[in-house]
């Protein structure tokens, strides 16, 4: 079972354990740059706690990755484009 395309960098040719690898070892720069399940939670909850008493200071959030919307920069909350 070879030929396995990391879903990160799009990188190919791997094994499972040549992915793994890829991954735990840390040669992955787009994986490294993401964040764990437990802190996209933390987020998450923190976001929505604050959003509800923020008075919003939306500023553009376009940018290579995210085509549009908005980033309040007092409550960290994401608006999409309309």
């Amino acid at each position: 079972m070879d030929n396995i395309i990391c879903p990160f960098c799009n990188e190919d040719e791997f094994d499972l354990i040549g992915l793994k690898n890829h991954f735990v070892k840390g040669y992955c720069s787009a994986f490294n740059e993401t964040i764990s399940v437990e802190q996209e939670r933390h987020l998450t909850s923190r976001s929505s706690r604050q959003e509800k008493s923020c008075a919003h200071h939306w500023v553009d959030a376009t940018n290579e990755v995210i085509k549009g919307g908005q980033y309040c920069t007092k409550c960290h909350a994401i608006s999409p484009a309309a």
